[in-house]
């Protein structure tokens, strides 16, 4: 009887909550600290049937949020039992919703063709929209924002599935590939066809987060996404570092045992900084010249599995898969908490951060969806 590989069976592919959520919440205390210098403003929630924000982006005013369709047969109730919340990711077709920052409402919703399932990751620039898709092979679309329709569909090779990532530099499309090994697609963003492909060393798989400064684009990467599922021992996750000028690996940084999930990295100054699907949550400050750990910040007790990062000014803000959610803010010159706000406690699940002016943006694992908006001045 032939198995296959355990990157091409659909439950791991769910989704990318279920890597972190598997090793359970339940005891969370869910008393958060909320700081007097950020708080949750408001709160939109999306139309039925519009589930499960996974990504964001802006552009002109508007926020672009990605969804699945309907959240799985096995999750009948995420509220009652968050360790359930399992997004379907076959769900076919995928949905992005359209918000228009200035009254913050949803003004329009595109679903995308039959086939063309959940939408992982979403990159914005000029007149377009890309919506990394999971499918096997994976599709990237590209979204005409002006009229709002999808344009065209660039699909991959076979065996290249789930576009876990995206981001643009220069002139092209950089997409992240839960494949084993991990692979990187390079598209130009003129023709809209693929230029090249990158695959990363035996070892580093599960592409779930991309960030780019200089001449180096940054890949983090869940080794054993299996083994976290199934509540086996799993390898440390790791930062592979590509060199730009020539599309080519460079190093690889691997984390310290038991820190086993990583989707989401940061960029501030001269520091990356990787948060890690640990409980309590991590973040880890790497150096980008000598490419080495040089600190690490334990969140609070209570405070755990970060899938998203952000800066803004001399913050950086960490968003966790918890019930409710948190966003922890970090002071980048002490590199400490500095404090966390706790949503509602219908507000839970943050996958997506994203800035714009003085508020800061976040996406959530709800159904329907829901973007909570947090302003972030004094």
């Amino acid at each position: 009887m032939l198995r296959s590989k355990w990157y091409a069976r659909p439950i791991y592919w769910i989704v990318v909550i279920a890597l972190i959520l598997f090793l359970g919440l339940e005891g969370v205390n869910i008393a958060g600290i909320v700081s007097a210098a950020f708080a949750d403003t408001t709160n939109l929630t999306l139309a039925s049937g519009e589930d499960y924000v996974g990504a964001v982006a802006i552009d002109d005013g508007y926020l672009y949020a990605s969804l699945v369709t309907g959240l799985a047969t096995v999750a009948p109730n995420v509220v009652t039992d968050p360790n359930q919340a399992i997004a379907d990711l076959t769900a076919s077709p995928g949905k992005i919703a359209k918000v228009d920052l200035a009254t913050f409402s949803e003004v329009a919703t595109l679903t995308l063709a039959p086939g063309e399932n959940a939408v992982l990751s979403l990159a914005a620039q000029g007149d377009y929209l890309y919506a990394g898709l999971a499918t096997n092979p994976a599709k990237v679309v590209r979204i005409d924002l002006t009229s709002f329709t999808e344009n065209a569909t660039l699909t991959l090779s076979p065996g290249e599935e789930y576009v876990g990532a995206l981001t643009i530099i220069n002139g092209y499309l950089y997409a992240g590939l839960w494949t084993s090994p991990g692979r990187v697609v390079k598209i130009d963003l003129a023709s809209f066809t693929r230029v090249n492909t990158l695959a990363l060393p035996p070892g580093e798989q599960f592409v779930g987060a991309l960030v780019s400064q200089g001449d180096y684009l940054y890949a983090g990467l869940t080794t054993n996404p299996g083994n976290i599922m199934a509540g086996l021992p799993a390898n440390p996750a790791k930062v592979a570092r590509i060199d730009l000028t020539n599309f080519t690996y460079s190093a690889t940084m691997t984390m310290e045992s038991g820190e086993n999930a990583l989707l989401s990295l940061a960029i501030a100054g001269d520091s990356l900084y990787a948060g890690l699907g640990t409980y309590p949550g991590k973040v880890v400050k790497i150096d980008q010249a000598s490419f080495t750990r040089n600190a690490t910040i334990t969140l609070n007790f209570n405070e755990g599995y970060i899938d998203s990062l952000v800066v803004h000014n001399n913050y950086l803000y960490a968003g966790m898969i918890i019930f409710p959610g948190k966003v922890a803010q970090i002071d980048l010159g002490t590199f400490m908490q500095a404090s966390t706000i706790s949503l509602g406690l219908d507000e839970y699940f943050i996958r997506a951060l994203i800035i714009d002016g003085d508020f800061l943006y976040a996406g959530l694992m709800t159904a329907p969806g829901k973007i909570v908006k947090i302003d972030l001045r004094p």
